[in-house]
C-alpha cells in the first residue's frame, strides 16, 4: 500500500509539472497585452491558492 501511495504522487507531481509547463508555453506564445497575458498566466495560481485554502479549512476540526 505504501508504495502504490508513492507512486500515485510520484505521478501526480508529473502529471502537474507537464501541465504546468505546457500552460506557461501556451500564454507565453500568445500575441496580446502585457497585462492581461500576466493576469491570465496568474489565473490558475491564484484558483489553485483558494482550492488549497477552502479544503485546509475543511479539514479542520
Amino acid at each position: 500500500m505504501h508504495r502504490f501511495l508513492g507512486t500515485k504522487k510520484a505521478l501526480t507531481g508529473v502529471s502537474l509539472a507537464i501541465a504546468g509547463a505546457g500552460y506557461l508555453a501556451l500564454f507565453s506564445s500568445l500575441e496580446v497585452n502585457y497585462l492581461l497575458k500576466y493576469a491570465l498566466v496568474m489565473l490558475p495560481i491564484q484558483a489553485g491558492v483558494l482550492i488549497y485554502l477552502f479544503a485546509w479549512k475543511l479539514r479542520q476540526p
